[in-house]
This record gives C-alpha cells, sequence and structure tokens, in this order.
C-alpha cells in the first residue's frame, strides 16, 4: 500500500511540473525579449564615447537620428561621413533633443538640412556652427536652448527656416540674418530675454506673429525696405526699443504689435495714412484713422494700441 501512494504521488509531481513548464511557456510567449543587432551607430574615436546612430536616406547618404555620449559636458563634432562616400547630409527630427552634455556643435559641410527639435532643450549648448551647404532648418531646432550665445547662419543660404527656431534661447546677444531668409517666422526669438540687436538684411518682407515677443534687451532691429508685414504681437514687450522707422513697404501692423514697448522714444513712418480695422484683409473694414504723424502720436498709439484692431495703410482715405 505504501508502494502504490508513493508511486502515485510520484507521479502527481512529475505532472505538476510538466503542467508549470507549459504555463511558463505560455506565458513568455506573450513577450518579445529578442535583441535587435542591426541598430546602426558610428563611433568615432572620442574621449566621451560619443555614439552617433544614423539610417539610410539612400545608398550614397545617411541622416543622423540620436546620439549618446559621456554625461561630461563636452563639444561634439558631427561626422561628415559615416564610411567611405556615405554621407552625412540629415539631422533628423529631435536627433540631439534634450542632451544637456553638448556645450558646442561644428556641423560638417555635407549637411544640408537640420530637422524640427533637432537641438531643443540643449540646456548647457553654447555655440553652434553651421555649414553654408544647409539649406533648411526646421521648426525648434534650436528652441530652449538657455546657454546658447552665438550662431553664425550669416552665410547660410536656406530654402526653409521653420517657426520658434530660437525660441526661449534666454542668452542670444545678438544675431545676423542672411538675405535668404525673407520671413522671420512666429515667435523666431521669442523669449530672448538677452538679445539685442538683430541685423536683417534688405530683403525682408514678414516679421510674423510674436517673432521677437518678450526680448526685453532688444535695442535695434533694422526693418528692412521691403518690409511688408508686421504681425500679431511681433514686438510685445521688447521694453528696451527705443526707435523705429517704419518703412514706405509696410501696409499692415498686427494687433498689439508694439504694446508695452515703453522705451519707444524715437518714431517714424515713412507714409502717414493709417487706420485701425477689425480685418486686416478687407479694404472695407475701417474703424478710424491713426495719427502717426508726430513721433509723440505715433509712439503713443504703438505702444498703447487698439486693441483687437489692426492697423492697415491705405493710400486714398475713406
Amino acid at each position: 500500500m505504501k508502494r502504490i501512494f508513493a508511486l502515485m504521488l510520484a507521479l502527481l509531481m512529475v505532472f505538476a511540473l510538466v503542467s508549470c513548464d507549459d504555463k511558463e511557456e505560455e506565458e513568455e510567449s506573450d513577450f518579445d525579449i529578442t535583441v535587435s543587432d542591426n541598430e546602426l551607430v558610428f563611433k568615432p574615436q572620442s574621449d566621451y564615447a560619443d555614439a552617433f546612430y544614423y539610417e539610410f536616406i539612400d545608398d550614397e547618404s545617411v541622416e543622423i537620428v540620436g546620439y549618446a555620449g559621456s554625461h561630461t559636458p563636452h563639444a561634439i563634432t558631427i561626422p561628415a561621413e559615416i564610411a567611405k562616400e556615405i554621407k552625412v547630409v540629415k539631422i533628423a527630427a529631435g536627433a540631439f533633443n534634450g542632451k544637456s552634455n553638448i556645450t558646442a556643435v561644428t556641423v560638417p559641410n555635407t549637411v544640408e538640412e537640420i530637422g524640427a527639435y533637432a537641438f531643443n532643450d540643449c540646456v548647457n549648448l553654447a555655440t553652434v556652427t553651421l555649414p553654408t551647404t544647409i539649406t533648411s532648418v526646421g521648426d525648434a531646432a534650436f528652441a530652449n536652448c538657455k546657454n546658447l550665445t552665438a550662431v553664425d547662419i550669416s552665410a547660410c543660404v536656406l530654402d526653409h527656416f521653420g517657426d520658434a527656431v530660437f525660441y526661449n534661447c534666454e542668452k542670444l546677444t545678438a544675431m545676423t540674418l542672411p538675405a535668404c531668409i525673407k520671413v522671420l517666422p512666429r515667435q523666431t526669438f521669442m523669449g530672448c530675454k538677452a538679445l539685442t540687436t538683430v541685423n536683417w538684411s534688405a530683403e525682408g518682407t514678414v516679421i510674423a506673429n510674436y517673432a521677437l515677443m518678450g526680448c526685453t534687451a532688444l535695442e535695434s532691429i533694422n526693418l528692412p525696405a521691403t518690409l511688408a508685414t508686421i504681425g500679431d504681437y511681433a514686438f510685445a514687450g521688447c521694453a528696451s526699443l527705443e526707435t523705429l522707422a517704419i518703412p514706405a513697404a509696410t501696409t499692415s501692423i498686427g494687433i498689439s504689435a508694439f504694446n508695452a514697448c515703453f522705451a519707444l522714444s524715437d518714431v517714424t513712418f515713412a507714409l502717414t495714412d493709417w487706420y485701425a480695422c477689425k480685418n486686416v484683409a478687407a479694404d472695407d473694414d475701417i474703424w478710424k484713422a491713426v495719427d502717426v504723424t508726430t513721433a509723440a502720436s505715433a509712439i503713443r498709439n504703438l505702444t498703447d494700441t487698439y486693441d483687437g484692431y489692426y492697423w492697415k495703410l491705405i493710400v486714398t482715405a475713406q
């Protein structure tokens, strides 16, 4: 009897073990624990173990899609080639986003495009060197780089310059914009509290909404003779701006474009037939004339502004 009981107990234990193994195999099948071995990474010789992750665009070019390196803050140089005749032509969207260990970036002259948010929130990035080959800079490419002090894009040949490229770069002090930038996009320098000077070519046509809003240290900007439009809140809060000359080509000024520009003391308008309008696009929606014939009235009207109304240049008064 004891032998039969022992045999039955042994059989039950074996059955239980087999059942557990089957259950574990069933549970494990719900998880993918395989490790990819085809992740593309380029590791140049570096004291900081820099690693640039990339993807192929075609047989002869790649884009940088990610980066890893030592936590020690240091400068990086983006490789021009991954292998012989495989050129780096693009920095993808978000490739270096949030990398606080980067203090300076040198971009090689093989790169043509910098994607949106490519260097966003690189809080220790101080200087950027861009080549003349750059044709496109995406939205917020250098936004929130709070220690960025110098960017040279004066020689770039840009076809596309996105919104908020230098948004909230608190230590940026001066910028020279290349002739190829015809439009200063939305929020380009918004929140750049240390920006004192913007030099712009004579070919610019539009300053978009919020482009320089909150640039409290801005003292001077040359408005191109070809400037047609100043957007809503474009210079709002530029409390250090003292002089301004509105050129003859300018035909519309947005809502509160110069609100809270408290230091304005010298304002001139090339043409004086300005009206406040509910709709900047409608010729027949005039509310009232705006007196810009003297510096005092021009300053008062610009800094107070008519809330909810655009300014429009009407050649023939109605």
